[in-house]
């Protein structure tokens, strides 16, 4: 059973594992291998907390081994908008698994009554960039040139949802359990 939970020490080292053995599937998407070098700079990670106190990072589990993490980020410090990054491992096997952990994260973010809204940027036209549309959070531009990318960059796709938009039935819909198997 996948589960969806803040992530603790006790998570350092698999979270290590996790991002050095797929480092070269998630560069250049994401800057994670970047930040997590070793065993130590793990530790930090896991133990990171947002200004209001709430964990930073959250994991996606099977089993103790990680599928994939979300990290909850201050947009502004000491305000109330956040932006969610998110990736998976390479082989992590069920469909879907994105989507249902970018949903928890919102959950999360605005059950701790940590935010009033969630902005997500994601390469234009990149398979991201349709998940998170098809979703159901509102396109709101495009940040022109903001994601480094190669040797080059690229354009962002903003999306953004606020707390008001959060129905009782995107809380159930987007908070539930995993209830796909591999």
């Amino acid at each position: 059973m996948i589960s969806f939970r803040p992530m603790t020490s006790s998570d350092a080292e698999e979270l290590f594992r996790a991002v050095q053995d797929n480092s070269s599937f998630l560069l250049p998407w994401v800057t994670t291998p970047l930040r997590i070098r070793d065993i130590d700079s793990a530790r930090i990670h896991v133990a990171t907390k947002l200004s209001n106190g709430m964990p930073a990072r959250h994991g996606a589990f099977d089993e103790g081994r990680l599928l994939g993490s979300v990290r909850l980020i201050e947009a502004v410090p000491q305000a109330t908008e956040y932006e969610i990054g998110i990736w998976r491992v390479r082989d992590a096997c069920p469909h879907g698994l994105a989507k249902w952990m970018l949903g928890r994260a919102i959950c999360a973010a605005f059950g701790y009554g940590a935010s009033r809204v969630i902005v997500q940027h994601a390469v234009s036209n990149s398979r991201a960039a349709l998940m998170i549309g098809g979703f159901g959070i509102r396109f709101v531009g495009v940040d022109r040139r903001a994601v480094p990318l190669g040797d080059g960059v690229d354009d962002a796709a903003v999306y953004a949802i606020l707390v008001d938009e959060m129905t009782l039935d995107r809380y159930n819909e987007w908070g539930a359990e995993w209830h796909e198997s591999c």
